[in-house]
């Protein structure tokens, strides 16, 4: 079950951490302050999370592709890039990225077989050769972690040690501001930053780990694998 809690929730565990009452005031640590630290520490936990396990997040939208048109808009909320698709009538065929150092070799060039490469330049997504059809892309991708901007807004964590985590994030940081000794809590950093592959990997218990991401018996035939 997933653990949702809001800003005014967080705000308060880590008063109750910093021995301030959760009716109290502190001339330290105020709203504006508190809001930064739990803002910053979910910032630095997503990438945490996202480093154990890539696909924690990650969501996927169709790129409508037009002949003549190589330069497409990122999603507003685009973080990283997981995988590209273009679709070959009911299949999908993967794209893979190109260095900006051997982008002018496929200038001019067309591709009939949709052979595409891609480059993401500023929040651009660029497609080469140039495209000669309209195509449809599949782009899965991994989102930027939303601000919390009022004592309403939420976040959920998928598993409890994310809650954990980021708590010992905002706690480190209230230490170093009020000049104190942050090593207990970055240490409680380091060890639920370790306990995440843990619940990660726990996640779908009833599937063990396979070295072939297509897992057992893969049906798909070998000859096949540089197109996916």
């Amino acid at each position: 079950m997933a653990l949702t809690k809001t800003l005014a929730q967080l705000k308060t565990a880590l008063k109750q951490r910093a021995g301030v009452d959760s009716t109290g005031t502190s001339v330290d640590l105020t709203d504006t302050v508190l809001n930064e630290l739990v803002n910053d520490a979910l910032y630095e936990g997503w990438d945490v999370i996202v480093n154990k396990w890539a696909d924690y997040f990650t969501k996927a939208t169709t790129v409508p592709v037009t002949s003549g048109t190589d330069t497409y808009t990122l999603p507003t909320d685009f973080y990283k890039l997981r995988r590209l698709w273009v679709q070959d009538g009911t299949t999908y065929l993967r794209l893979y990225p190109i260095d900006l150092d051997a982008y002018h070799q496929f200038v001019g060039m067309t591709s009939s077989d949709r052979r595409y490469r891609y480059l993401m330049l500023e929040r651009n997504l660029v497609i080469t050769p140039m495209p000669q059809q309209n195509e449809t892309l599949k782009l899965w991708y991994i989102p930027i972690q939303p601000e919390l901007s009022s004592d309403a807004s939420t976040v959920t964590f998928d598993t409890p040690i994310e809650y954990k985590l980021i708590l010992a994030i905002a706690w480190r940081d209230i230490l170093d501001r009020q000049d104190l000794d942050p090593s207990p809590a970055a240490a409680k950093v380091q060890e639920y930053s370790a306990k995440l592959r843990t619940a990660a990997d726990a996640r779908d218990a009833g599937e063990p780990f396979y070295l072939d991401p297509r897992g057992p018996g893969s049906w798909v035939d070998d000859d096949l694998d540089e197109v996916l």
